[in-house]
């Protein structure tokens, strides 16, 4: 590109307070652009070029060198996947899959509890509720709906409730 049509092309691309120069994306992030420049490294509202607005999701963002990426999360929101682009995507909050966390470091609500279906709320798993022919009959949350009580004797449709040898409850 010749000097008068580099010179044509930045004239072009100019927005208001965002000056193309050259070797101007390159500079340290900690350089400060003379007046009427834009820092095309580090500016959120210039990231990577002018017109080129950096913006999160549930969150805000941040430019390095050039890049758009998640500076915070707002509120119960996270980035579980590292992308940019969707911005702070999860709820942890509501999540069924990532309940309080994201991954690993969550409960996916789904399958937590055997034979069972659960929610998330307030970034909790919710009591689980028993699939049809299933009882929590231990009482205990953490084994879920352990008792299939369409094949279990002293649990015969329900918990507790014992069958009688024709295979009626008695």
């Amino acid at each position: 590109m010749s000097g008068r049509q580099r010179h044509r092309h930045l004239q072009q691309s100019r927005l208001p307070n965002c000056h193309l120069r050259q070797g101007l994306r390159q500079i340290a992030a900690a350089a400060t652009p003379t007046a009427g420049e834009t820092n095309t490294n580090t500016d959120t509202g210039a990231c990577g070029g002018c017109g080129k607005p950096c913006t999160i999701d549930n969150g805000t963002p941040k430019c390095d060198l050039g890049a758009c990426s998640v500076n915070s999360c707002s509120g119960n929101f996270r980035d579980c996947d590292g992308d940019a682009k969707n911005g702070c995507e999860i709820n942890i909050g509501t999540s069924t899959k990532n309940c309080g966390g994201c991954g690993a470091a969550g409960s996916d609500c789904s399958t937590k509890y055997p034979n069972a279906t659960s929610t998330c709320s307030a970034t909790a798993c919710t009591a689980p509720v028993c699939n049809s022919g299933f009882g929590d009959c231990t009482g205990g949350a953490t084994d879920g709906c352990e008792t299939n009580t369409t094949n279990s004797p002293g649990n015969c449709g329900g918990c507790g409730m014992v069958c009688s040898t024709s295979g009626t409850r008695t």
